[in-house]
């Protein structure tokens, strides 16, 4: 598993059961039990993300980003999409078993300059009235030496 994503599981499942520790009914005052020790919920938290190997992410347009490059007359320029959507399911222990889904509205491109945002959503380029959303769906996601690479299929 991702080490990075390791103390947000561990947290988020040590206070769900925290949560459920201080939420549980009592019939009686005998049933009333103080909670676990933080190092026993810790041992069970550890157990638990230990046997997590495939994670799912809604993807968030804030703070992410969809870039691209192109030429024009010549030029090489930069853009991105402000919108987007998907999803991501990924297993680090089986990246073959993994896949990318997302969903781009093409007039949300922006590509640094008025007459490039203006020529980019027109036929010659992204025909939006026709195909108003881009769709990349992976095919294959293997391990590299950096992270993982996904490949896929943009429609």
């Amino acid at each position: 598993m991702n080490d990075a994503l390791k103390p947000l599981l561990l947290t988020a499942l040590s206070a769900s059961l925290l949560f459920g520790a201080g939420c549980a009914e009592a019939n009686s005052a005998e049933q009333i039990k103080a909670p676990e020790a933080a190092s026993e919920i810790e041992a069970k938290v550890e157990a638990a993300v230990a046997t997590v190997t495939e994670i799912k992410w809604d993807i968030q347009a804030e703070g992410s980003h969809i870039q691209f490059s192109a030429l024009q007359e010549g030029d090489r320029f930069t853009g991105e999409f402000t919108e987007f959507s998907g999803t991501i399911l990924f297993d680090a222990e089986a990246p073959e078993t993994s896949s990318v889904d997302i969903s781009i509205p093409l007039k949300s491109v922006d590509a640094g300059s008025q007459d490039r945002n203006s020529t980019l959503p027109g036929k010659v380029w992204f025909s939006t009235k026709k195909f108003p959303t881009a769709r990349f769906i992976s095919t294959d996601i293997s391990k590299t030496e950096t992270g993982f690479l996904s490949k896929g299929e943009l429609t």
